[in-house]
């Protein structure tokens, strides 16, 4: 009696479950071959099916085109016809051919007499994660594509680098793993503020501008790059993922400009002093030759006055003669 009512109770907490898990879950069951027996409402609701619709059809109908028709699809249920168990993301297409995403698992039932008698898919709906996902996975392919991205822990030290940030450098990935960031500072800028810069991105601050860096030949590198700590589940950092753009061409063009720039200025300098000095002379020039001048005129005047009175003296002895 005590083990009858102990199998009723089993029972009912099985189905209890299972009640349970189709409340939340879109559940379909298969037969061995992949042909459709029934489903629940919350699949019905996912992929814009009614059961009716869909019953004692095949499970290629939810595949995006041309899937099914593939070996690796061939094996899939191969597999699953031969009780393997399949887990994982999957991709399939709802009544209105859109794609979707689905995380589940098909699970091989079998009878009492050991046979397998059908499949059964839980799932659950995680299209707009997976966009999400894949929308970001893009975003990065794309930077690492275009920008040099190296990895640290929170202490500095190198993680892991892409090609980009590698050929900036001039380092070998092998040659930097597990060194510290200070091989790319010159030692004397390994400061103060080069400490109080680790701390601050230890503290899940960002930071970002433009740096000086070494290369491994040891020539000067600029880059214009961003440092950015990265936080765990709890909001902590644990550690920091760098972008950075090379603008080395660019600064020492600019530095360049700003030499010939002072040089300019300086000439420039040169001259207006040189011209202040020409017009200074100048006036000092005009005004002897205005008191030149004057002194001229007080000489003629006086010759004028002078030819006079020899004249008259003339006069005076052509009389007395």
């Amino acid at each position: 009696m005590f083990t009858a009512t102990r199998k009723i109770s089993s029972r009912s907490t099985d189905s209890q479950r299972l009640a349970s898990i189709s409340n939340s879950q879109a559940i379909i069951e298969f037969d061995p071959t992949g042909t459709i027996l029934t489903a629940n409402e919350n699949f019905e609701r996912c992929m814009g099916y009614k059961m009716a619709d869909i019953r004692g059809k095949h499970h290629a109908i939810l595949m995006p085109a041309g899937e099914s028709e593939t070996p690796a699809y061939r094996s899939f249920w191969q597999d699953l016809s031969k009780g393997k168990l399949k887990t994982g993301e999957f991709r399939r297409v709802n009544s209105m051919g859109e794609e979707i995403w689905l995380q589940g698992s098909y699970t091989p039932v079998y009878g009492a007499n050991g046979k397998l008698v059908s499949i059964i898919k839980i799932a659950a709906d995680i299209t707009a994660e997976k966009l999400d996902g894949l929308e970001k996975a893009g975003q990065i392919t794309a930077i690492n594509k275009s920008q040099a991205v190296i990895h640290f822990d929170l202490k500095g030290t190198i993680l892991d680098a892409n090609d980009n940030f590698c050929s900036a450098t001039g380092y070998a990935l092998s040659e930097i793993i597990g060194r510290h960031h200070s091989i790319f500072v010159e030692k004397v800028d390994q400061n103060e503020d080069y400490r109080k810069f680790w701390q601050h991105l230890q503290n899940g601050e960002f930071q970002s501008g433009e740096f000086t860096r070494v290369k491994k030949s040891g020539e000067p590198l600029y880059l214009q790059a961003n440092y950015n700590p990265i936080l765990d589940g709890s909001g902590k950092p644990y550690k920091v993922i760098k972008f950075a753009s090379d603008i080395t061409d660019q600064v020492l063009k600019r530095k360049e400009l700003e030499e010939v720039s002072a040089q300019v200025d300086a000439d420039l300098t040169r001259i207006l002093e040189g011209v202040t000095s020409a017009a200074s002379q100048v006036t000092e020039a005009s005004a002897a030759s205005e008191q030149t001048s004057s002194n001229v005129e007080s000489v003629a005047a006086g010759a004028t006055q002078l030819a006079s009175s020899v004249e008259e003296i003339s006069d005076q002895v052509s009389k007395a003669s």
